[in-house]
């Protein structure tokens, strides 16, 4: 499942953004969070040495709770509407 969810990037990022800047803005936002997503190794590497792997794997799942949460809340309903 960790990787089931970029399923569902191009049909949203591409009713969200109009389609002069469409394709630019899903490459930015799906490549920051490759970029971002590469520090998460080193991370689970700094949490488990201090704090024990409990830490590490804790911090992980909450930070994908944190993700479904703004998703949740600050996405746009795009159903219905038009796309430019």
């Amino acid at each position: 499942m960790g990787t089931g969810f970029y399923s569902g990037f191009a049909p949203t990022f591409a009713e969200l953004f109009p389609t002069s800047i469409r394709a630019t803005a899903q490459g930015f936002i799906y490549n920051t969070g490759r970029a971002t997503s590469a520090l998460a190794p080193a991370a689970v590497g700094f949490f488990s040495a201090t704090h024990g792997v409990a830490s590490a794997l804790g911090a992980t799942a909450g930070f994908f709770a944190l993700a479904a949460v703004i998703v949740y809340f600050f996405l746009p309903e795009t159903k219905g509407g038009e796309l430019e």
